[in-house]
């Protein structure tokens, strides 16, 4: 009977650790598959703070025509030939992107472009960002890089912890596509991908190298459904004075 018992729990072993391995080969997948997606998306920019309907019923030769008037010094390009597509996303009825979400005309849906030569993207990108919102005849807009769904859902929940952390004190920063970089007592971890969920902690943070992350990772892996100020306390404890840059 003990021997049998010692055979099953083997079995239960060899099992265990076979889901994990194909549960690790599927998430790798999973991550490739979002890395060739942003990197298929990388010459488009999602413009922002465009009225519904303002573009008429061509919205590439409209952001043609909008560019070219807002961005003078880049006149020596063919907008006409360099923005290869144009269209509002997402792809509803105008009303219900409206009404999804208790929008109005205030909040309009992005304008997606697609752009022929990255260098002309990023420099669009660079004089119409968030913080630099470009204004002509009345219309203003800014623009925003178009990452894959699962990169923006990660992106959004990295925005929710740097707020945990800066009421706490800490500097925190969201650096491109999706990584977190905490600057706090002092010193400084890079976290990439830290994510609510334990699979996408470990996918993500595999190869700590510095001394803080090697302190800081198996804590959060640990600690994860702690609370924030919780968590801050444990590392302090854990790593003190010693971590170094």
């Amino acid at each position: 009977m003990e021997t049998r018992t010692e055979e099953l729990e083997i079995e239960v072993k060899a099992a265990t650790a076979q889901t994990t391995t194909q549960g690790q080969q599927i998430s790798d997948i999973q991550w490739k598959l979002e890395d060739a997606e942003n990197r298929q998306r990388r010459n488009n920019l999602r413009i922002l703070g465009i009225a519904e309907d303002l573009e008429g019923q061509d919205t590439r030769a409209y952001i043609a025509s909008l560019f070219k008037q807002a961005f003078p010094d880049l006149n020596g390009w063919d907008w006409e030939k360099e923005i290869q597509r144009a269209h509002r996303f997402p792809l509803m009825k105008k009303k219900q992107a409206l009404t999804a979400t208790n929008r109005d005309q205030s909040y309009p849906r992005a304008i997606i472009v697609y752009f022929g030569n990255f260098l002309l993207r990023q420099a669009v990108f660079e004089k119409a960002h968030r913080n630099s919102k470009v204004t002509v005849e009345g219309v203003s807009f800014f623009s925003r890089p178009d990452f894959a769904h699962a990169t923006v859902e990660r992106r959004w929940r990295l925005r929710q912890m740097i707020a945990q952390f800066q009421e706490l004190g800490a500097e925190a920063y969201l650096l491109s596509p999706a990584r977190l970089k905490i600057r706090a007592f002092l010193l400084t971890s890079m976290i990439q991908g830290w994510h609510t969920d334990k699979i996408k902690l470990m996918e993500v943070s595999r190869h700590p190298t510095s001394y803080g992350i090697k302190n800081l990772y198996p804590l959060l892996l640990n600690s994860i459904q702690d609370d924030l100020a919780t968590l801050v306390k444990k590392w302090e404890a854990r790593v003190g004075a010693k971590e170094t840059e």
